[in-house]
């Protein structure tokens, strides 16, 4: 069914309440919307369902309702999901590194979720969607670098997500202290033990030495160990 513009009930309209879970009040945002939209009118119609879930326009919504405004445009469209579309919606929304975080670890659920329906219905039409790194940063429009390190650093020390946000640390700077911090030292310790074991099977293969002069080495290096 293609798209169409309808003339609806502010009151009528519905947000779609993962809106509330990704993205953060700004409310200096939506004071300069609200007064746009008094100056020049709501210059592009919500996105909504036709059951009245607004897809796209959230934030337009509550500034039509703070102003006052009875009726506004709607464009009605159907989507396979509506959480995926409210997100790939807001592709050049201006989000915090916190929101495009979200964004990204909800679109990985929302994918695995698309992927595991099976073949679609008589007449069903399906967009084919992957939960990779590079699907998901193609679809919030962020690099698949950033994002990585993003998620790198929410992963191990979410609290900075904060600091880049309030402008104290970069995201590079951020991601080089959670990798100096957390993720060198696993890689340096992975290697070791690898390193170990491999030059101890050449030991051993070498020269062959018998096990009681391996128990004894081991007791002598762990004295505990019987």
């Amino acid at each position: 069914m293609p798209d169409y513009i309808v003339e609806m009930k502010v009151s009528m309209l519905k947000p779609n309440p993962i809106n509330e879970t990704i993205y953060d009040n700004n409310e200096k945002a939506l004071t300069d919307l609200k007064h746009s939209i008094e100056f020049n009118g709501l210059l592009e119609p919500l996105v909504i369902t036709r059951s009245n879930l607004v897809i796209s326009g959230h934030r337009r919504l509550e500034a039509l309702k703070q102003i006052g405004f009875e009726t506004c445009d709607c464009r009605i469209s159907t989507y396979e999901n509506d959480i995926i579309a409210t997100i790939e919606l807001n592709r050049y929304r201006k989000k915090t590194q916190n929101e495009i975080v979200r964004e990204a670890e909800i679109l990985k659920t929302e994918y695995k979720k698309l992927i595991k329906l099976g073949r679609p219905l008589k007449g069903e039409v399906r967009t084919k969607k992957s939960s990779s790194i590079v699907d998901i940063s193609n679809a919030l429009g962020v690099s698949t670098t950033k994002l990585k390190k993003l998620l790198s650093i929410k992963n191990y020390e979410p609290s900075l997500l904060k600091d880049i946000d309030l402008g104290l640390l970069s995201v590079e700077k951020a991601y080089q202290k959670v990798r100096v911090k957390y993720i060198i030292g696993k890689e340096d310790q992975t290697y070791s033990n690898h390193k170990f074991k491999s030059q101890m099977k050449r030991l051993l293969k070498n020269y062959n030495p018998p096990i009681d002069i391996v128990y004894d080495l081991i007791n002598e290096h762990y004295p505990k160990v019987e």
